[in-house]
């Protein structure tokens, strides 16, 4: 399923005209499409409510996801519901038509006005790839009250059908959530990481040589099989929707997605420490 340039440009005139946008009785919306791999197609009312504007990447759209307190706990949340719903919706392909499909889930987001609001966000399938895999979705994100929860709290998210909550997907959506991994590293692994992004035609060897790790302590973070802890083995894990093979596989996504712009660890122009 992928939809022509034409189908795609009439899908944004219709977000752009979508009549919630010009009244003001009517609630709040704003947009995005995004690719699974990191790239924002399209988006529309994001630097009104959020005030983001420009080349944003998904990592700085994610920025604005939480309560302002409780550090990176919504954060995760979101994006460990969306690894599965990845997965699900491939399931999905195999026994019905997927565009009769949506996504819900509710966050908490910073807004332009400095408060933080709840946002529901549904998602539809935009294009699949050979395999049934989700390449692109449209989100629609809807404004609702402001966030005033004491303490934080989980967030949950469930599957529609043609508009009405999906009991056949539901229960083992839930229990699958809880399989997905966070995508944490040890300070070790972080280094390595961002030594091959700095330097990407380093062998394994300079890179022990650089950080001054034994050459078996580097290629165990890099891909430990046995206890599944590796860089590669945890990312595969943590992003089940992406083809990972290699590290070189993990740079290029992590790239896309912001990664390194938080998680430089003082490294700049290779290996020079700053």
């Amino acid at each position: 399923m992928s939809p022509s340039l034409e189908e795609i440009e009439k899908l944004k005139e219709t977000i752009i005209n979508n009549p919630a946008n010009n009244y003001h009785h009517l609630q709040k919306h704003f947009y995005l499409i995004e690719r699974v791999a990191g790239e924002f197609l399209f988006s529309y009312n994001v630097d009104k409510y959020l005030g983001l504007t420009g080349d944003f990447d998904q990592l700085g759209f994610h920025s604005y996801i939480g309560d302002g307190v409780s550090g990176w706990h919504y954060l995760k949340e979101y994006l460990t519901w969306g690894k599965v719903a990845y997965l699900f919706f491939r399931e999905i392909t195999k026994v019905d038509d997927i565009t009769r499909f949506s996504f819900k889930t509710r966050i908490p987001m910073r807004f332009s006005d400095g408060r933080i609001y709840w946002v529901l966000q549904e998602s539809w399938p935009l294009e699949l790839d050979k395999n049934n895999n989700v390449i692109s979705h449209i989100n629609n994100y809807t404004i609702s009250e402001l966030y005033k929860e004491k303490t934080p709290i989980e967030i949950n998210a469930e599957f529609y059908k043609d508009g009405r909550y999906c009991e056949e997907w539901n229960s083992l959506y839930t229990e699958n959530r809880y399989a997905v991994k966070p995508f944490v590293l040890s300070p070790v692994q972080k280094d390595i990481l961002n030594f091959f992004y700095n330097t990407p035609n380093a062998t394994t060897a300079i890179c022990a040589e650089g950080l001054k790790y034994p050459l078996n302590t580097v290629k165990k973070y890099i891909s430990d099989c046995q206890r599944k802890r590796g860089v590669i083995d945890m990312a595969k894990a943590s992003f089940p929707q992406i083809p990972i093979k290699t590290l070189k596989d993990v740079i290029i996504f992590l790239e896309k997605i912001g990664w390194f712009k938080n998680n430089q660890n003082g490294y700049k122009n290779g290996l020079q420490r700053v």
